[in-house]
């Protein structure tokens, strides 16, 4: 990206950066890197399977006088003789001893409650004979990472999860909260804790019956299973105790995988050639109330951890933050203050919300949580990250957020200066967003003769990076009158240094010959009806534009029922004291659950010009889907083809969905999600059902039934934007011993389109040319995956899938989608190499064909290939049809450390 040598012009853009030199764009080899990477893993297996070389390893051998406490014997540790006398059978012995073996140590004594086949008479005898303590693990938070380690390697894992989110509920799992101190925003952060879940536990706690253990947990009235379940690793029932101890968390990524189909397009090809690595640093610290982190990142393909100007002054790119929790002052409570980088949220996320990624069909509930307040932030996101100062509080029925950030944003700049959109970019590459073109004139001595030179109409180098300054001041208030009630308000005021004029026009992002498709779909209007600005501010004398969001939120909550929603305006030229005179959104959701049985109806309708960049509330598509910025040839520049690629922000639509999950077994589960919309800038109708069941006819065996259908204008199947698609998946999961597993798949799926008669019948109605298509495309694969546990801390995993046609699927927590015909094989393993240092690595090898072999051309003859190679044929024939296959050979290493 090289180095900036001086701040961004108000109104030109014009960046002057130094030239890049060869050194700057040659990468380290890839073998290299794959070298260094595994010989990192090798270097720490060896040590980790020499160290548990056995499968059942035997049980520790320890001193009568460290299994026994006070009289009381140590259930983790005692040895077999041990437990014979407790006066217990051989086969509830057996019993105690595989739930250690099986599932590691026990954490509380009532998790003997829990252990199938040991009488509840039993384990009431064994409550003044033992006690529980986890082996060598008298540091408490040392005792909770040992008995957490699963779910913490799956927090830190997953790219699905809020970052932020999942970072403070792998914190909340070594250092937890008092259950009886929690507030019902901090219960229902936690994955799958609905608000009903979380109401319930509040209103037993405010009766007067406090909590004291995991088995009165379980038994508060109105708290689901599902809810208890989730919610029991992140509580501790005792008075709340700081541990006057450093503890936190070191994580280390690189991963070097291929791009998403179609995104690749999006990329320039010099950028993509380089090959660099997608590397992540995070360092978290944690002391008493005090919290701090610091992160790097460089995105993959990006030449360098480039500098960010602030002010006058330059930091390397990354993150920091420090933060100070639950401070009392008299009777108002800081629970959260940060200075640095920050996430924020409000509401269902349609005013404000933190994040550069757009995430489908976001309920907030289950797994697809919404942010409520602030968190600091060292997450991969660029674009929609703040820096500054954020503070929550709450003193008695009320509770408030509000911040200040100043930071620097990409944006399309036109050729005046001004602010065309804000864009994502992946990579963040510094060029020209407006070079010099080639220009033809007659030659003044002989106007026969046609000259050719570069004309560059916008002197200077306007780039996408940190070309505009953003301030934002933000807030929301919220009356919380009794338990389970809330209403709340939002503001938001974000100012920029440039004026904001989205346009569409060959000036700038359409090539002129393709100028008539602006106006051909009227899905257009996404961009055409953009929200423009030029304002001036008492507050910040270098704004030049601004966006003012400002809105409601509510919840309600009676017995397992619950309403919930938020109403955003974005202003325009209406009145701030007038509904509805202003572009607007709402999301409303109805909430019920029952000891089997969940359900959930929402609604939303989203104005075209509500163009917010900051909402991130339910949505099925991103903005900008079917516009011309979906298709790169249009566009002067494909990197323009990334508003859409990386768009954030939700479509501009009108329906309903109704989700539901009930147990009618305890060995079927079944879930379904129906939704239908209509997509508000063309009117088009869509259609979304999707069926899951679950049946486990067997413990170790599991059938995985998904059968989804979806389709686009379906009431008229003549119109040239239908589509039509229908999927079923089976997924047969087998858990062997030792926690073992392998996994069997099949996808078949047909996507129908209008009929095209250009594709259904021959290219040149005269002759015998073979040229057809058809007006549906088929999908098949299969593949299998295995899992192998070589010991307690180590495991080794594979897998191979055959695909042809559009297909996607999860692997070892990454998501990812092919759209063609190949073979793609993974090998990974994994190791907790010592307590709290766990290494995670994968080598995917992937090799795909074309999608077809057939091309048009005159008379459909082969291109003669008599003394042509390759690379000869394909500039003498350029339109030729040649068999070309990819081979993809790419890496993911992650380390974790918790000390």
């Amino acid at each position: 990206m090289g180095i900036k040598s001086n701040i961004p012009s108000p109104y030109v853009g014009a960046y002057c950066n130094t030239p890049l030199q060869e050194s700057d764009v040659t990468g380290t080899p890839r073998w290299v890197a794959y070298f260094v990477a595994f010989a990192i893993v090798l270097s720490l297996a060896i040590p980790a399977m020499a160290q548990y070389s056995e499968d059942d390893p035997p049980p520790v051998n320890v001193t009568t006088k460290s299994v026994i406490k006070d009289g009381l014997l140590d259930i983790n540790q005692a040895s077999d003789e041990q437990l014979k006398t407790l006066g217990i059978t051989e086969k509830e012995q057996q019993l105690i001893r595989d739930r250690i073996r099986f599932e590691g140590p026990f954490e509380t004594f009532y998790d003997l409650f829990d252990v199938e086949g040991l009488p509840r008479e039993t384990v009431e005898g064994l409550r003044d004979k033992i006690i529980v303590r986890t082996p060598g693990m008298d540091d408490p938070v040392a005792a909770r990472r040992e008995a957490n380690s699963y779910r913490i390697e799956q927090l830190v894992s997953d790219d699905g999860f809020s970052e932020g989110l999942a970072d403070q509920l792998a914190d909340q799992l070594l250092d937890p909260i008092n259950v009886n101190e929690a507030t019902i925003d901090e219960l229902t952060d936690i994955q799958n804790v609905s608000a009903v879940d979380a109401v319930a536990i509040k209103k037993r706690i405010v009766s007067g019956n406090p909590i004291v253990s995991q088995r009165e947990l379980r038994q508060t009235p109105g708290l689901s299973h599902y809810g208890y379940t989730n919610a029991r690793p992140y509580l501790t029932y005792e008075p709340t105790e700081k541990f006057k101890q450093v503890h936190g968390f070191f994580q280390v990524r690189m991963f070097d995988s291929p791009y998403l189909p179609g995104n690749a397009d999006a990329v320039r090809e010099d950028v993509i050639a380089q090959s660099r690595l997608d590397t992540h640093y995070k360092l978290r610290l944690n002391y008493i109330d005090w919290k701090m982190g610091l992160s790097m990142h460089r995105g993959r393909n990006e030449l360098s951890l480039t500098e960010h100007p602030f002010g006058n002054t330059k930091f390397t790119q990354g993150k920091f933050f420090f933060e100070k929790d639950y401070t009392n002052l008299g009777s108002i409570t800081i629970k959260r203050f940060i200075v640095g980088n920050f996430q924020a949220g409000f509401g269902e996320g349609l005013i404000f919300s933190s994040g550069d990624y757009f995430s489908p069909r976001a309920t907030g509930f289950g797994y697809s949580k919404h942010l409520s307040g602030i968190l600091g932030d060292l997450s991969r996101n660029e674009e929609f990250t703040y820096r500054g100062v954020a503070v929550e509080a709450r003193g008695g029925p009320i509770e408030a957020t509000a911040f200040l950030s100043s930071d620097w944003k990409d944006a399309v700049l036109n050729p005046d200066g001004s602010i065309n959109r804000f864009i994502v970019l992946s990579p963040r590459v510094h060029y020209d967003s407006y070079p010099a073109v080639d220009s033809t004139y007659p030659n003044p001595s002989n106007p026969a003769i046609l000259l050719s030179t570069k004309v560059d109409r916008h002197p200077g180098v306007q780039s996408f990076l940190d070309n505009t300054r953003e301030t934002i001041l933000a807030g929301n208030v919220s009356f919380l009158p009794v338990i389970g009630v809330r209403f709340g308000m939002s503001w938001v005021e974000a100012m920029y240094n440039r004026p904001l004029r989205p346009t569409l026009d060959t000036n700038n992002l359409v090539l002129g010959s393709e100028f008539d498709e602006i106006n051909d779909d009227f899905a257009n209007r996404e961009i055409t009806d953009a929200y423009s600005s030029s304002w001036k501010s008492d507050l910040w004398k270098q704004a030049k534009s601004k966006v003012r969001v400002y809105g409601f939120n509510w919840q309600t909550v009676f017995n397992n029922f619950s309403w919930q929603g938020e109403w955003g305006e974005l202003e325009k030229t209406g009145s701030v004291l007038r509904l509805g005179d202003d572009p607007k959104a709402l999301v409303t959701s109805f909430y019920t659950q029952y000891p089997s049985f969940n359900l959930m109806l929402l609604y939303r309708n989203r104005d075209v010009g509500y163009d917010n960049p900051y909402d991130r509330g339910y949505a099925n598509y991103a903005r900008f889907k079917g516009t011309i910025f979906e298709d790169e040839y249009y566009l002067r520049d494909a990197t323009f083809g990334q508003l859409y690629d990386n768009s954030f922000q939700p479509q501009p639509e009108k329906g309903w969905m109704l989700s539901g999950r009930y147990q009618l077994l305890r060995q079927l589960v079944t879930s379904f999600e129906l939704d239908q919309w209509t997509r508000k800038s063309d009117d088009a109708e869509y259609y979304r059902w999707v069926v899951r069941g679950q049946y486990r006819p067997i413990f170790p065996l599991q059938f995985n039934l998904r059968f989804s259908d979806q389709a686009r204008a379906y009431l008229n199947q003549e119109d040239k934007m239908y589509y039509r698609a229908l999927q079923g998946r089976l997924q047969t999961r087998v858990r062997l011993t030792n926690f073992d597993e392998v996994t069997l798949l099949y996808s078949y799926a047909v996507t129908r389109f209008a009929p095209r008669p250009r594709l259904v019948y021959d290219v040149d109605p005269n002759g015998n040319s073979p040229v057809s298509g058809q007006s549906a495309s088929p999908a098949e694969a299969m593949g299998f995956s295995f899992r192998h546990n070589l010991s307690r801390p180590m495991w080794i995993g594979g897998g191979a899938t055959i695909y042809d046609g559009f297909f996607w699927n999860y692997e070892e927590g990454d998501f990812y989608v092919r759209d063609g015909n190949g073979l793609r094989l993974y090998v990974a393993m994994g190791s907790r190499i010592g307590p709290g240092l766990y290494i995670k690595a994968k080598l995917t090898s992937e090799r795909s064909n074309p999608i077809t072999y057939i091309a048009a051309r005159d008379g459909n003859e082969p291109p003669s290939r008599s003394g042509e190679t390759a690379e000869q044929l394909q500039y003498a024939h350029p339109f030729a049809g040649d068999n070309v296959t990819g081979n993809d050979l790419s890496f993911r290493l992650q380390l974790d450390y918790h000390f």
